[in-house]
């Protein structure tokens, strides 16, 4: 019986060492959580995970860019410097890759399409319907790409060809989608973004909780913040809260670029437009 007490009595202190280890045992980063007890550290706990509620870097202004000049661009073929990013910029057909950009330049621009239609009197080869051909890109006669429109003919009554889409004409507000508005002088509708938060609550289809505000002065819908944590749980990369919005904690080196955009990327300032060298985007239909 003796014997029998003292196991009892071992078992009985082991199992109250091990509640307290456990009653006394915090989550690390990234840890679930139900309170800020349950988190180590500096940590809280904020939706259910430990995390910093502010972060310990420091904020900057600069951004992460492969290129700020076409020099830049040094991958293999022809490349163009857009928006900070390399992308391939042909001056013949045989600049396009097969399968992944096309294979039909269109020199003006440097973008590369598909071969998608053919005006040859004999074997003709139509667009879908609602499309038309342009045998004006790339170099093989009578082969072209399909795109909306040619010329305002192409289009409906209300619409108006500009760079092969058909847009809208409008004549008020009223005839534009929501965050466009009416430019009185060419008659079409122009992104003007946000006006109300309301607006940012229908566009994110966020009925319920309506996360997102509108910026009064940048008209742009915006995750409001007190702190750092809450943006990385919104949105992810944008893990500073500045101003009470969240936005983008930058860069600070080269290395920190890599990480995120590849090796080829380097922290500069932000671009401006006497900085970029082009403002035109890549197409492929």
């Amino acid at each position: 019986m003796r014997y029998i007490a003292l196991i009892t009595l071992l078992i009985g202190t082991l199992v109250t060492l091990g509640c307290d280890e456990a009653a006394n045992r915090v989550g690390g980063i990234g840890q679930s959580c139900q309170n800020t007890n349950d988190c180590g550290g500096d940590l809280v706990c904020l939706f259910d995970v430990c995390q910093y509620e502010n972060l310990p870097l420091d904020p900057s202004a600069n951004v992460c860019r492969e290129c700020m000049t076409d020099e830049d661009c040094t991958d293999e073929g022809p490349q163009a410097c857009d928006d900070g990013f390399c992308r391939l910029s042909c001056a013949v057909d045989q600049d396009c890759i097969d399968g992944q950009a096309g294979n039909a330049c269109e020199v003006s621009t440097g973008d590369c399409y598909s071969y998608q239609c053919s005006t040859d009197q004999v074997t003709p080869i139509p667009c879908p319907a609602g499309l038309v051909c342009d045998d004006s890109v790339g170099e093989i006669a009578n082969q072209g790409v399909c795109f909306d429109c040619l010329t305002n003919d192409d289009c409906a009554e209300e619409e108006a060809c500009i760079d092969r889409v058909c847009a809208t004409t409008c004549s008020s507000d009223q005839d534009c989608e929501g965050g466009f508005a009416c430019n009185a002088s060419t008659q079409f509708c122009e992104f003007v973004g946000c006006r109300t938060d309301r607006e940012c609550a229908v566009s994110s289809r966020d009925y319920e909780d309506q996360l997102l505000v509108c910026n009064e002065e940048t008209n742009l819908c915006e995750y409001p913040c007190t702190t750092d944590a809450e943006c990385l749980y919104f949105v992810g990369g944008a893990a500073y809260c500045l101003d009470g919005a969240c936005t983008s904690l930058g860069c600070t080196t080269d290395d920190e670029c890599r990480i995120q955009s590849g090796p080829n990327s380097v922290c500069v300032p932000p671009p401006t437009s006497s900085t970029s060298s082009s403002s035109s985007s890549s197409s492929s239909p």
